[in-house]
């Protein structure tokens, strides 16, 4: 839906705010606790492809978002799209319900109470530069993910359907091996050093500045959707 919604018809209707606004607060808190369990659940020196692993829903979904949204929005309209990928995300929530088990806790009475986890965490510079770095990386992935398709039918004179299978296209096959391939080197270069869980997304982004500049100046279509794979994947 990342790639389908700038696609879609603008709405100024407040409650389609709203409901936006409800969609990323709930996935932003499912992704903060289902990226540590799955790190933590799996074994030692695997936890960077575990979590690769989970975040391929990123890609996978927002290739298919791309696919299905934009076939179904040019066949009926943007809002029979959002309602017919609303009803199949739950569709397959049902079943990770009923598959995946919630993981045993046991107790640890020697656990420190929340908010001294809180003024720790606060004391930390680390803590606060990670956060405002994921932050920007995030607000800047999605403003690309938000203005790109504008410029593909703008610029590259494509269609609805044309931007989705565009965007689809590179999205899977660039953010699926970004994924695995971050996951992977984060594991392998972070077996003595754990410092590299960060360092290898930080470097993947400082690549990806170039190699979007890059990128926006070939000339399209074609050129231009080969260019785009390689700061796709990486950023």
């Amino acid at each position: 839906m990342i790639h389908f919604t700038p696609m879609a018809r603008r709405s100024s209707s407040s409650g389609s705010a709203a409901q936006a606004r409800k969609v990323a607060t709930s996935r932003a808190m499912f992704s903060t606790v289902a990226g540590g369990w799955s790190a933590n659940s799996t074994w030692s020196g695997f936890s960077g492809r575990a979590i690769a692993i989970y975040s391929l829903g990123i890609p996978l979904g927002t290739a298919l978002g791309a696919f299905f949204g934009a076939a179904i929005a040019q066949a009926v309209n943007w809002r029979a799209a959002f309602l017919a990928l609303g009803v199949a995300g739950v569709l397959f929530a049902l079943p990770f319900r009923w598959l995946v088990k919630e993981p045993v806790r046991v107790a640890n009475p020697d656990a420190p109470p929340p908010a001294a986890v809180f003024r720790h965490l606060a004391s930390q510079p680390a803590f606060w530069l990670m956060s405002f770095g994921a932050g920007i990386g995030s607000m800047c992935g999605y403003g690309i993910a938000f203005w790109l398709p504008s410029l593909l039918q703008r610029n590259m004179k494509l269609d609805l359907l044309q931007t989705g299978q565009f965007l689809g296209a590179q999205v899977l096959i660039a953010g699926v091996a970004g994924v695995l391939l971050g996951g992977f080197l984060a594991d392998w270069l972070g077996k003595n050093d754990k410092a590299y869980f960060t360092r290898v997304p930080a470097v993947a982004y400082l690549l990806g500045v170039p190699l979007y500049a890059l990128a926006f100046a070939a000339p399209p279509p074609t050129m231009a959707f080969l260019a785009l794979l390689a700061p796709s994947a990486v950023a």
